[in-house]
């Protein structure tokens, strides 16, 4: 990979000390690193407040600006893999599911809540999961770091992060100094063509201390690697991402200050990163090598991102007073090949796809007040409320599928309320299996605070609790063969409010000014559900309803800093208790997926995390998780042989990274 802007600058500043020897020579000696250099402290925000990363009572795994620009790290999948007890599974069109220790669905992406929180500052991104879908997965330029809370944060980040919170922190407009900065990336893929990138970063100070304007810009073209044979097509699984980020901030008087960010990311890509082992020779579509895929329609995904977003902070001597109003709209977009799937149940391949859309609009307003006074007790206080939509649409187009041996050879009735008396109850070429669609609404309220107080002059207690308050409506309509007919009357309705509270405590003892040891008890929750009523009516197994699932975590850990600021070592063990878990059945005999709670489930594992400062020169970043997770009671379902003792899929039992980096002029 070539970065211009990692070659252009050195081969400018060679230019110009090459024509002065001694200002060379000075600017050698002056660029060698600092005798006895110190790892940079890290302050993190996973308690709602600024605080050193080793005297926080929290297992956060930290990626900084420099690791994440050092390594190149641009997305979700490059930086995961450096987060003990983190793994990511890419399930192609079902979605990518995130396990933070050990916490995951038995399918690839399921059709319930998610289990960890995705965050842009104080914003939540997390959607509702679903087939096709996922969290959007913002583009990593001009990133302050990002930070991976494991284990649940139901107190300060309410639902949907049993399992952990990601949090991505933009950099802040700087009204110290205003700089501009551009970045090229040259690459090729194996199998594929070549790659392009280019990022821009502008920061304009508009009035000095007081106000500035920061602009990020990005696109990024990655060629595929997998042709499609029938189709003629080649490095179809391309991928193409382009964005915005504008922020402003400015200080009004000295007390109240202002932040406004617009984000847009626009995401395109042709087919699954899938590979067909076998083609389909029956019909002549045989594959050979690696990178091949036999398919009948030329697949498309694409996910639309926009954000708005106005921070305000009113500080006093005693306080700081916050409000986060946000407004977030993302878009996925879908055509998907499913022709083996009709080859498998209609016994006839046919050009038949699933084209589809999903779209969320939500609306977050959060209130918080957090002290800043200097004696024992520090305290924090916030009310969160959320209001989303979630339209979403999917069709199913089948020409030809009153001709299939399903139709011809069992002389199969048409479905009920069927226009035509035809197989499909529709005319030859116009035959769909469905036509659906509907809207998801979901309403939160949060109030949630913690209290802090330092005793014995080395001690220090929290205590944290949330009370919350979810509504959810939903709106169903369908019709063809796989929704059991035609003209059915829309579905829908309210479904039960749920509230509870949700607590955390911890207890932190410091020995000495570099050790910090502690003591973490924390509840999380997932909000419950309903299955789509066209799936109730043809599944006799699927429940109307399935309810929220929770879970206790309870762990200890270190962090020391060692060596004069040259060496850190956290390690953390941890044992969870879950309980309803939500799981994703499939039903074979309608051939749809549905979501039920059943079981119980432990996981427990230990995380080990090191940065060292060799010498001058050189560091060393290493980390390692080890995860055990099982089912404490076997699955509900006969068809899931799933019995006590089964291990949750998608778990890694052991994580590991180890980077090194060496530093010369």
């Amino acid at each position: 990979m070539l970065r211009g802007q990692s070659l252009v600058l050195p081969f400018f500043a060679l230019c110009l000390l090459n024509s002065n020897p001694v200002a060379a020579e000075q600017a050698a000696v002056e660029e060698q690193p600092q005798a006895s250099e110190a790892i940079d402290e890290i302050v993190v925000t996973g308690l709602r407040r600024e605080t050193p990363l080793q005297e926080t009572a929290l297992s956060v795994g930290v990626l900084t600006a420099e690791s994440i620009e050092r390594a190149g790290l641009r997305d979700f999948d490059g930086y995961w893999r450096q987060i003990p007890s983190m793994s990511v599974t890419d399930s192609g069109p079902f979605g990518t599911l995130t396990v933070i220790r050990g916490l995951s669905a038995n399918f690839g992406a399921a059709s319930d809540e998610p289990l960890s929180a995705v965050y842009l500052d104080d914003t939540p991104l997390t959607n509702p999961a679903g087939f096709f879908t996922a969290p959007p997965d913002i583009y990593l330029v001009d990133m302050d770091r990002v930070e991976v809370l494991r284990g649940p944060q139901g107190t300060l980040f309410g639902a949907s992060s049993m399992g952990g919170t990601i949090r991505n922190i933009t950099r802040k407009p700087d009204t110290s100094r205003s700089d501009f900065s551009v970045e090229t990336a040259l690459s090729s893929t194996r199998h594929g063509g070549s790659n392009s990138e280019i990022n821009a970063v502008f920061n304009q100070v508009l009035t000095p201390e007081r106000s500035a304007l920061r602009v990020v810009a990005y696109h990024r073209d990655d060629d595929g690697f997998v042709d499609v044979i029938g189709l003629g097509r080649k490095d179809v699984n391309w991928e193409r991402t382009q964005g915005v980020r504008a922020s402003a901030s400015t200080l009004i008087g000295e007390r109240l200050s202002l932040t406004g960010k617009i984000l847009y990311q626009d995401f395109e890509a042709g087919s699954y990163n899938e590979v067909d082992p076998n083609g389909k020779p029956e019909i002549g579509l045989s594959t050979s090598g690696d990178f091949q895929l036999a398919l009948f329609l030329p697949e498309y995904r694409a996910d639309e991102v926009v954000l708005y977003n106005l921070d305000a902070k009113y500080a006093t001597p005693t306080a700081d007073w916050l409000s986060i109003t946000s407004y977030f709209e993302h878009r996925t977009e879908y055509v998907i090949d499913i022709a083996d799937e009709m080859n498998y149940f209609f016994g006839q391949y046919l050009p038949t796809s699933l084209d589809g859309w999903f779209s969320q609009d939500v609306f977050t307003q959060e209130f918080r007040v957090i002290s800043n006074s200097d004696g024992p007790m520090g305290w924090l206080a916030g009310l969160f409320y959320l209001d989303q939509e979630g339209p979403w649409e999917e069709m199913a187009p089948a020409p030809g599928f009153n001709n299939t041996p399903f139709c011809v050879e069992a002389n199969e009735p048409p479905p009920p309320g069927a226009p035509y008396p035809t197989c499909s109850g529709l005319p030859d070429g116009q035959e769909f299996l469905e036509d659906i669609g509907g809207n998801t609404g979901r309403k939160d309220l949060g109030l949630y605070g913690s209290v802090s107080y330092d005793f014995a002059d080395r001690w220090q207690a929290v205590l944290g609790a949330r009370w919350y308050d979810t509504s959810s409506s939903f709106t169903e309509y369908g019709e063809g063969l796989w929704m059991g007919g035609f003209g059915l009357p829309p579905g829908g309705g309210d479904l039960a409010d749920e509230d509870g509270t949700t607590w955390m405590g911890s207890l932190a003892f410091r020995p000495s000014d570099g050790t910090t040891i502690y003591a973490r008890a924390a509840q999380g929750y997932r909000q419950g559900g309903a299955n789509a009523p066209g799936l109730i009516d043809t599944c006799a197994n699927a429940p109307r309803r399935y309810e929220s699932d929770s879970l206790w975590s309870y762990e200890v850990g270190t962090r020391s800093v060692l060596l004069d600021d040259r060496l850190v070592v956290n390690a953390t063990a941890y044992h969870i208790d879950w309980s309803d878990a939500q799981v994703t059945f499939y039903n074979w005999g309608c051939d749809l997926y549905y979501t039920a709670n059943s079981g119980e489930a432990t996981s427990q594992g230990l995380e080990f995390e090191m940065s060292a400062a060799i010498n001058d020169n050189w560091s060393l970043l290493m980390s390692a998780g080890f995860t055990d997770a099982k089912l404490d009671e076997g699955l509900d379902d006969p068809a899931i042989d799933a019995p006590a003792g089964t291990e949750l899929p998608y778990v890694p039992n052991v994580t590991a990274s180890l980077t090194s980096s060496h530093r010369f002029s």
